[in-house]
């Protein structure tokens, strides 16, 4: 009777519960928030309809999420290889014609491959670095990485074989753009050209200069070119120089797309169609979102950029898309999820009546916290802060237990400036 009556509860949480009820034998540990910093990178992969944030700021080896460019959803892809070390400062571009996604430290320049399915492999290089910090692209024609280091003087190519790569210089046949720091480039993957815009020029006594040309080095022919001289159309930002934002390709409409410093505490949008004379400032529609954590990624197939962006919020982060057409108009595209921030010796338990696990309490990167956080169990669980009214100090090392079914719960101890004796009670 007693094995029939635990069958049939273990039937029935099957069918209340499916999303727990699923047994993985090899007993896999998965992420479910990445926790998004600056240190991050986005990369689109437009043939799954979903882009890839590589979430640089975890160890000891990043973690890998696909976001659904179509519905937003997102989970870690369970990755394996020898990959990359967590707490660098990566940044990633689509090889297309391999079907990888090419991975590199920006400080060390060490190289890594990224097969769709979450394979890494280190690739070894076989010559010195040229430098450190240039803008980077990628040549999809070759399949060969692009650096315009020495101030814009000096173009060099890493190029691939198999897990194997060097570095050599590029050598045009005529005089490029004059020095600089802080341009910013794009590969025109239907013109097969470098695209080179902007910076600035830091000379003494404030006689400093800022760029807004634009310069195309034909990659077949290696000749520069200048495509235009044309100040910004609308307003200009003041100060002593002006760095440009991050610029795409677009090629279903032949031209380039730019989000430049604007005039208010947003950025501008601009685009430059070949054969004009000037950028040209689109009109601005929706909620406009200032505060990047990381760079924006090009989705190409629906002519948008997908930016994450800080809410204000402690925690909080918000998948914003700009589409860009004739206009550029602001939308939500994944809503605010918010997380705690990182900690340690913390208190958590599970309140059974609210079907949630409640946090408090902990050492955060600098100092004691005393905000509590409730994690909702779903299917996709999520975070939420709870507002409260006098919270106690700030404090480490205490315990807490849920007061079930009273609907509180107790938490003892712990230690903030003091050791304590308190036992506190905590209704939400």
């Amino acid at each position: 009777m007693r094995l029939v009556s635990t069958c049939i509860a273990l039937a029935l949480c099957a069918c209340l519960f499916p999303a727990f009820a699923r047994a993985d034998a090899n007993g896999t540990w998965s992420r479910l928030f990445p926790t998004l910093k600056t240190e991050q990178t986005l990369v689109a992969d437009p043939d799954r309809e979903r882009s890839l944030l590589i979430d640089c700021g975890t160890a000891p080896e990043p973690g890998v999420w696909a976001i659904s460019t179509v519905t937003g959803e997102r989970h870690e892809v369970a990755c394996s290889g020898d990959g990359p070390t967590g707490l660098r400062p990566l940044t990633a571009f689509r090889d297309a014609a391999n079907d990888r996604f090419i991975v590199l430290d920006r400080f060390s320049l060490s190289v890594w491959s990224l097969t769709p399915g979450g394979v890494w492999s280190s690739i070894q290089v076989s010559s010195a670095a040229p430098g450190f910090g240039s803008p980077l692209a990628f040549d999809t024609r070759r399949s060969r990485l692009l650096m315009l280091g020495n101030r814009a003087r000096d173009l060099w190519a890493m190029a691939f074989v198999g897990n194997t790569a060097s570095w050599s210089q590029v050598v045009p046949n005529a005089t490029g753009p004059p020095p600089r720091d802080g341009a910013v480039i794009a590969y025109d993957d239907v013109h097969d050209q470098l695209l080179v815009h902007g910076g600035y020029i830091i000379s003494p006594y404030d006689a400093n200069t800022s760029f807004t040309d634009i310069w195309a080095l034909s990659l077949e022919g290696l000749s520069w070119h200048q495509v235009s001289l044309g100040q910004p159309e609308g307003c200009r930002p003041e100060g002593w120089y002006l760095a440009p934002g991050p610029i795409n390709w677009d090629a279903a409409r032949n031209r380039v797309i730019c989000l430049r410093a604007g005039c208010g505490n947003h950025p501008d949008v601009a685009t430059f169609s070949f054969g004009d004379s000037l950028w040209r400032e689109l009109p601005i529609a929706g909620d406009v979102v200032s505060n990047f954590l990381i760079e924006p990624v090009w989705d190409a197939p629906h002519s948008r950029f997908l930016i994450y962006a800080s809410t204000g919020t402690a925690g909080g982060v918000t998948c914003y898309s700009l589409a860009v057409t004739t206009t550029a108009r602001w939308t939500t595209f994944i809503p605010e999820w918010n997380v705690p921030v990182p900690r340690l010796s913390h208190v958590a338990t599970y309140e059974a009546s609210r079907g949630t696990m409640v946090a408090a309490m902990g050492h955060g990167i600098v100092s004691p916290l005393n905000d509590t956080w409730e994690l909702v169990l779903d299917r996709d669980p999520f975070w939420r802060q709870d507002t409260v009214s006098t919270p106690p100090t700030a404090r480490v090392e205490a315990s807490m237990v849920s007061n079930f079914p009273f609907g509180n719960e107790l938490m003892f101890g712990g230690d903030s400036t003091q050791l304590s004796g308190e036992l506190l009670s905590l209704y939400l």
